[in-house]
Formats: structure tokens, sequence, C-alpha cells
């Protein structure tokens, strides 16, 4: 807020209104920390931002359901500004900042289809779809709202994945099938991890333990013996497989996230737009609610140096007389 010094805030209580006027996103809240006067020869953008809060109080008076479902969904938004950034300077974003940026995208087609119900809505607050964006984000048309690196973003992620998958089975499979096999020697069951512990006391079952070759010590106390699963050569070479696949499939990962990183970096210039109408929906909003709230007058603008002040009232001091049961009486 920088368009009075700290004593005139102070005197008018300037602070306190300013804190009833609460913005959801963190564009909404970055612009209102950004408000400054309009200056002599500015009447005219005045007027227009008069005029749209007003017009947006009709609205709101008529398509209540409608912009309640648009609040609702600006608490949606996250700051994905900084992606952005990171994407101007080619490097390719995790798959948290790109479903931060999806998440952007899709509930900014949420609030354009509830906002295509709404006629005569001021042009600065509607939210258009980016399409192409939409389409990347959704290749597989199916409106899901997490994000995920879909095997259809490439041939080579997809078959990587497939025989993975597949290792992992056999894997899962011929460890299962030789621990069921230690367990019917020793007379005793293996927990997930791979490991079995022992008493002394048990003599044979130790010694059968200690003979078995897929068994090896782990550690020792006075009371037992801790035996873990030795895994198989069939088993190590289905595990190695595995890890090198797991190595081949980040690398895939990475070229696509990179490709996506570029792909919304060509569209950077259609976010930041639309970062910049959030942000005026969000706080133009937030100045109607406190209109709404206080019960504001449209003021009337004109050229006079003179102010003229009609049943005004201090909203400050008004609204702790409410909470004491009295009434403010206005002032003209």
């Amino acid at each position: 807020m920088n368009f009075m010094n700290s004593h005139t805030r102070q005197s008018i209580d300037m602070d306190y209104i300013f804190n009833m006027i609460t913005p959801k996103t963190p564009y909404g809240i970055e612009k209102k920390r950004n408000m400054t006067s309009y200056l002599s020869g500015e009447e005219s953008m005045l007027q227009e931002e008069l005029d749209n809060t007003e017009k947006l109080i009709a609205l709101i008076g008529k398509y209540r359901a409608e912009f309640s479902e648009i609040e609702f969904l600006l608490g949606n938004f996250k700051e994905i500004r900084t992606s952005l950034k990171r994407v101007e300077n080619e490097i390719a974003i995790d798959e948290v900042e790109l479903f931060e940026i999806k998440n952007f995208i899709f509930t900014i087609k949420d609030i354009n289809l509830i906002q295509n119900r709404i006629s005569t809505i001021p042009e600065k607050i509607k939210l258009g779809r980016n399409s192409e964006l939409e389409e990347l984000f959704d290749p597989e048309g199916t409106d899901n709202r997490t994000f995920y690196l879909y095997d259809c973003y490439s041939e080579k992620l997809k078959d990587t994945r497939a025989e993975k998958r597949r290792l992992q089975g056999l894997y899962d499979g011929e460890r299962k099938r030789l621990m069921k096999h230690v367990e019917s020697i020793i007379g005793l069951p293996i927990n997930y991890s791979g490991d079995v512990r022992i008493p002394k006391s048990a003599g044979d079952i130790l010694k059968k333990a200690m003979d078995c070759p897929y068994l090896v010590e782990e550690s020792s106390t006075i009371l037992a013996v801790t035996f873990r699963f030795k895994k198989s050569d069939e088993i190590k070479k289905f595990f190695e497989e595995i890890e090198a696949l797991k190595l081949k499939e980040e690398q895939e990962e990475y070229r696509v996230r990179k490709v996506l990183s570029l792909e919304i970096n060509k569209n950077s210039d259609i976010l930041y737009e639309q970062i910049r109408r959030v942000a005026y929906l969000d706080l133009l909003l937030s100045k109607v609610e406190f209109a709404l709230k206080i019960i504001g007058t449209k003021p009337v603008i004109e050229e006079s140096l003179s102010m003229e002040l009609i049943n005004g009232r201090h909203i400050k001091l008004d609204e702790i007389l409410k909470l004491q049961g009295k009434y403010f009486t206005p002032v003209s």
C-alpha cells in the first residue's frame, strides 16, 4: 500500500480497512500488496475500476452459486512463477512442479466453464483456456487432475516400464518360491523383509538354518540368532536387470520432462497473462466482498478538488460499535 504515509494510514485506520480485503491466491495477494493510488489524470482508470466493481456486485446478486464456485476454485491456485522462470532457463522441472502447472491450467478451465454461464462478465476478469496445454497435460483425455509421466509421452518409456514390470513379477515370484522352500526346511516363517529370528535353545532348527545356503547369519544375542534371506543367483540377476531398467526409466523420464518444460516455455506468455487475470479477478472479488460487508456506496468522480461526504462512516469504529450492539451515526 504505497499511496499514503504511515501517519495518514494510522489516523484513518487504513490498515484495518486494508486487512478486510482478503484475496485467496498468491497472485491476488501480491497485487493487493503492490496497490498504488490513482493519480491526477487517471480518473478514467479509477472510474473503470469502480464500474467493474459495480458490475460484479450486480452479477454476484444474479449468479451467486456460480461465484461461490469460482471463489472456492481460487483457493486451488498455487505459485507457479518460480517454475516458469526455471523453464525459461531451459531447466527440466520436476513432477511436483509439472503437477502444480497442470493444476493451474485445469483450474483456469474450470473457472472458464463457470464464467461461460455468466452473462456480460467484465472482459478483464475473463479467464481464457489454453487447449494446447490442456492436451499436453491430459494426453489421454481423461480429465484426471493428478499428474503422471504417462506412457503415451514416449514409446521408449512405455516399453521400459513394461519390461520392468515383467521382471519385477519374475523377481517377486522367484523370491517368494525360494523363501517358502527355506521356511519348509527350518519350519519357521520368514518375515517380508527377509529376516528370521531363531532361539539358541532350538538347536536342531538353528543347525538347519546354518546349513541352509539361502540363509546368512546377520546378528546374534545371548538368546537368539537372526538370519537374513540370501538371494539366489537367479534372483540377483533379476534384481540387477530391474535396477538397470530403473536407471533407463529415470533417464527417459528426464528427457520427457525436458520436452514438457520446453512446451510450457513456448506458452509462458499465455500463462503469465492468465496469472495477471487471476490476480485481478481475485483482488476484485475481494474488494466486492469488502464493499458488500460494509454496505459501501459507489463514489462519484468529479474534476473538482473538493470532496462531499454524505452519510459517511468510520469503518473500524462502526464495526466495533456493532459488536457492542450500538449504532454509528453517519456524518455528512
